[in-house]
């Protein structure tokens, strides 16, 4: 009591958290939430915080609204790497069977070649295609396992980031006798992290294709209302209504193995990116997924 609050900011922040309240004071539109550091008699702790212009005794004045998140941050950090951890080494079994059968291909004609002592065009293609197939599916697994990097925010295509995971995909289909088809229509354009939407539309492809003993897994990308749409459906079992509204929560599953995290994730994800999730399902009959994400509108230079 008795000292001045900017004096429990941690010096990292304190100059944010200066000028958040300058803007406030200026009728500027800032941020509803932060987060920030600040310094306690336990050590530092890193707090939500909430910041509103209020009229206080006739004079203009700034309500602050803190929250402690420490725990919940720690929470968050060992809930992505556990569920990183069960998405690779379910990856893992997929990727090491789609690399098995080209390379066994492979093998299969160079001992076709070195019997007959002859060149053949045909084997030679087949090699080589074969081979681009296990070079395409390497680096899409070696994408996913570069860490995050925080601000790494750029330009993406979504079509592409949606055709690299339904060609990741595409072995683990196969192997549940069900296969994934694609519909892009517009080229679409979003400001993302991409290794982290990556990690959401493989865990929401995974969990159509554990859905279902066979059939489709439908991909439709398309714009509307300002949104760049990925839209997932399966013919799987669905899900009842009161399951359907616990999605998202932790460690609820409708799965028996599942843990409930990768959904909670992906929407943490999602709504990093300004979009939102939304679910539709009939038992029976199967599950339809939207996610919205919102696209840039004029042209810019992807990387």
């Amino acid at each position: 009591m008795g000292r001045p609050w900017l004096h429990f900011i941690h010096p990292e922040h304190l100059e944010i958290v200066k000028e958040r309240m300058v803007q406030l004071m200026n009728g500027m539109s800032v941020r509803p939430r932060v987060d920030v550091k600040l310094l306690t008699k336990k050590g530092v702790v890193i707090i939500e915080s909430s910041a509103t212009k209020i009229k206080f005794e006739g004079q203009d004045a700034i309500q602050y609204i803190i929250r402690d998140v420490t725990d919940r941050k720690k929470y968050d950090e060992m809930a992505s790497k556990s569920e990183k951890l069960t998405m690779v080494s379910k990856l893992a079994a997929g990727v090491a069977h789609e690399i098995r059968n080209p390379m066994t291909a492979i093998k299969g004609f160079i001992q076709l070649l070195k019997a007959s002592k002859q060149y053949n065009e045909e084997y030679n293609d087949i090699m080589l295609e074969e081979l681009n197939r296990v070079e395409s599916i390497i680096q899409e697994f070696l994408t996913l396992a570069k860490p995050k990097i925080e601000n790494s925010y750029h330009p993406k295509s979504l079509n592409q980031i949606i055709r690299h995971v339904t060609l990741l995909l595409d072995t683990h289909a196969n192997y549940k006798n069900c296969r994934i088809i694609n519909e892009i229509s517009d080229e679409i354009t979003i400001f993302c992290e991409e290794n982290a939407l990556k990690q959401v539309f493989i865990n929401l492809i995974q969990n159509a294709l554990e859905s279902m003993s066979k059939g489709t897994v439908k991909v439709t990308v398309e714009k509307r209302n300002g949104y760049g749409m990925v839209i997932i459906e399966d013919e799987g079992c669905g899900i009842d209504e009161q399951s359907l509204a616990r999605l998202g929560e932790p460690f609820y599953s409708t799965k028996q193995t599942g843990t409930g995290l990768g959904l909670m994730i992906s929407y943490r994800i999602i709504e990093q990116h300004q979009g939102h999730i939304s679910f539709a399902s009939k038992v029976g009959v199967g599950t339809k997924v939207e996610i919205a994400l919102p696209y840039i509108k004029e042209p810019v230079n992807i990387s």
